[in-house]
């Protein structure tokens, strides 16, 4: 039977016989399993909490202290926190997590193709299970 290509995108060639991607080739022989995860989004209450916090603090004291350069200071904090706080939003919200095909070869040897888009990973799973579904 003649190498057909599976997959040919994002610098990923899948053949029936093949796999190539950073510059590295394994034979698909020797594939044992397939498996997709996605990386985790960012945990950001620490910051957020933290950030508050400092906003709240430098609020407080400022109203309480009267010194004109103690209020300099303490407006730092209201300053940094909110720092610390719009980060931590943005982040929330335009994180993409990485999606990831972990492939086990049969030396036990793992690699990874990581990806943030899903539809792209699916892809690359498809070519996988159908090479792996119809070796010779």
């Amino acid at each position: 039977m003649e190498e057909r290509i599976l997959l040919n995108e994002n610098e990923v060639l899948i053949t029936s016989k093949r796999l190539a991607f950073n510059d590295e080739m394994y034979v698909l022989n020797l594939l044992e399993s397939v498996k997709v995860t996605e990386g985790k989004k960012g945990n950001n209450i620490g910051f957020i909490l933290l950030g508050v916090t400092l906003m709240v603090f430098g609020f407080i004291t400022n109203t309480v202290v009267y010194r004109q350069n103690l209020r300099f200071i303490f407006s730092c904090f209201i300053f940094a926190g909110l720092v610390i706080f719009l980060a931590a939003i943005v982040h929330l919200i335009f994180y993409k997590p990485e999606h990831r095909v972990e492939l086990t070869f049969a030396s036990g040897d793992t690699r990874n193709i990581e990806n943030q888009d899903i539809n792209f990973i699916q892809r690359v799973v498809k070519a996988l299970n159908d090479v792996i579904i119809f070796r010779e």
